[in-house]
């Protein structure tokens, strides 16, 4: 199914937690479903997306979860429901329904990141790993992803892959304070 982006996104945090610097909370967009002769569950998304996108987030995350129920079948529900979850601290029924969003479509990269956030929120950070690689090789990444990326290889001590990850950030978004930071603190 083709899908609408709209960007539901947190502010970052520029605070240190311990030794590493906090992940970026980019959250990845919300998606629509676009497609010719409505598919079931398409208009309970879509209304949900609505609701997003005028901050009515409870009205929204009850939007996904009808659709979600109604239409199990249907990725963009489980995505959107993860989503806002993971926007709401709920990261272990946030990471459940991304990854039921997963099982129903292996290539969704906004499932695969938003994934990989709340896991390394949650500071599981080989699984955010493997969720984040996933996801750079099934969509143009950002800066952020980049950096969580790093981020997350960091805290593996894999200091090289960490240190080109963050010059990658850097590449997309130059001047990337945070990145730089990261950089500096993994090149010690």
């Amino acid at each position: 199914m083709a899908s609408e982006k709209s960007t539901i996104v947190r502010p970052t945090r520029a605070a240190r937690r311990g030794r590493w610097l906090v992940p970026v909370l980019a959250w990845v967009s919300l998606a629509a479903v676009v497609v010719a002769g409505e598919p079931p569950g398409a208009a309970d998304v879509n209304r949900g997306v609505r609701l997003a996108r005028s901050g009515a987030t409870r009205k929204a995350l009850a939007a996904f979860e009808r659709a979600s129920r109604r239409h199990p079948d249907l990725p963009e529900a489980h995505l959107n429901r993860g989503l806002l979850l993971a926007q709401d601290g709920r990261h272990a029924e946030a990471q459940a329904a991304l990854r039921h969003a997963l099982a129903l479509d292996p290539e969704m990269p906004q499932a695969l990141e938003g994934l990989a956030l709340s896991l390394l929120l949650e500071r599981h950070n080989a699984e955010a790993l493997a969720a984040y690689e996933r996801a750079i090789l099934r969509s143009a990444p950002s800066a952020d992803t980049y950096y969580n990326l790093a981020l997350a290889l960091a805290r593996l001590g894999e200091r090289e892959r960490a240190a080109q990850s963050c010059r990658e950030a850097m590449r997309l978004r130059p001047g990337m304070a945070r990145a730089r930071a990261l950089m500096k603190e993994v090149e010690r």
